[in-house]
């Protein structure tokens, strides 16, 4: 039989296929859908979103329907969403009629404003005035105990879950660096901004520290010290500044797992170092009489530094200074290793008399740059995104 012959007898079948309806975009369950007045009262509020197409995936709505939350919320149900089966969710929501589309923001509602209320309680932790007390309280090695204990176990927790929750859900299996959500990199990323501080400010490092030095001193034979360093570790202010200076590296990186496994002897040496310096400095200084400022004048100096730095955020802020690479300097600036940076900022200018303001832009634009790799890299950003936010 002739091929033209098959295919004119196929004919009717195949256009009687394609004009066959096409299936249902969505199965949803009774109990889920809404009233014929839900579906009109749903989108209340929501004026600038047309009723008869909705919004697109990823698109903001009002408080009502927190948004990336309820879509996070929504996409979570993936594997047990039967729909799922015919395209994600964000492919096929342009295809639900207002109804379906109310089904599932009421459905995922109270959800998503539960995860909202918890994401702002994680980063406005400040805020909690009890919280706060009870970070104040520890001192010494007693900051190790309570780190076990509520609410400190807890917190960790709950930002751990935070996490995770917004990593799953939001972010693209196939495009590791793309939100899923609208939205999403942003609220992960303030959310390690403020996890971070807890952990500084709840002694979570200090904490660490302090277990690692006091194995240490146990076998201080093992760590090979010269006499005069040896001393100075039986001196308890020096064994603080030892533990300070140790929980700030480990605070700038965190993850890095040598900090307090083989490198810490060799940090602990360090640090006894610089304290034996500053005590030899501190005699020279004696020595001398050099006449040391005034308390009034140190005073005056160190706000006429801390001016000229708020002048060159001020520039940051109006763009008149700008970070050549693709991360907000406001975000930047309002991270925990900016603040310890700029110790070392206030240093250089008063210890140059005659500071140029270029010199003194390049200063602050090499702090931020510092500043981004260290917090980007702290948080296990790709090698590539952390060179387009802070540059080569």
């Amino acid at each position: 039989m002739r091929l033209s012959v098959i295919l004119g007898d196929m004919l009717p079948w195949v256009l009687a296929l394609l004009l066959v309806p096409a299936a249902r975009a969505v199965d949803i369950p009774e109990d889920w859908r809404c009233s014929k007045g839900e579906v009109g009262l749903h989108w209340k509020g929501m004026r600038q979103i047309p009723q008869t197409t909705g919004p697109n995936w990823g698109e903001p709505l009002n408080e009502n329907a927190p948004t990336p939350y309820v879509w996070l919320a929504i996409y979570k149900e993936r594997d047990r969403d039967i729909a799922e089966r015919r395209a994600p969710i964000f492919q096929r929501w342009s295809e639900f009629t207002p109804a379906e589309r109310c089904a599932y923001l009421k459905h995922f509602a109270k959800e998503a404003q539960a995860r909202k209320r918890e994401y702002d309680a994680l980063t406005g932790w400040r805020a909690d005035g009890g919280l706060g007390k009870k970070l104040a309280k520890p001192k010494g090695d007693e900051v190790i105990a309570v780190q076990d204990k509520e609410p400190l176990a807890g917190m960790r927790a709950r930002f751990d879950a935070m996490r995770a929750w917004l990593s799953d859900n939001g972010m693209r299996e196939d495009v590791p660096d793309s939100e899923r959500a609208v939205g999403v990199l942003i609220k992960l990323g303030l959310l390690e901004v403020a996890a971070l501080e807890f952990l500084i400010e709840s002694g979570h490092f200090q904490a660490k520290v302090r277990i690692r030095f006091q194995a240490a001193l146990k076998d201080k034979e093992a760590l090979e010290l010269e006499p005069e360093l040896a001393k100075l570790l039986d001196d308890p202010a020096v064994q603080s500044r030892v533990i300070d200076d140790i929980s700030l590296q480990l605070a700038k990186d965190w993850r890095n797992e040598t900090i307090l496994g083989g490198d810490f002897e060799r940090r602990l040496r360090e640090a006894l170092e610089a304290a034996r310096r500053q005590r030899v400095v501190e005699a020279a200084s004696a020595r001398a009489g050099q006449v040391q400022r005034s308390a009034s004048e140190r005073k005056a100096l160190r706000k006429r530094t801390e001016a000229q730095v708020e002048k060159l955020e001020g520039e940051l802020k109006d763009e008149k200074l700008l970070f050549p690479a693709a991360a907000d300097p406001q975000l930047l600036v309002s991270l925990e290793e900016y603040r310890q940076g700029k110790r070392a900022l206030y240093e250089l200018i008063e210890s140059k008399a005659d500071i140029s303001l270029e010199e003194l832009r390049a200063a602050e634009l090499k702090l931020l740059k510092e500043v981004c790799l260290t917090h980007y890299r702290s948080i296990r950003y790709k090698a590539e995104v952390i060179k387009t936010l802070c540059g080569e």
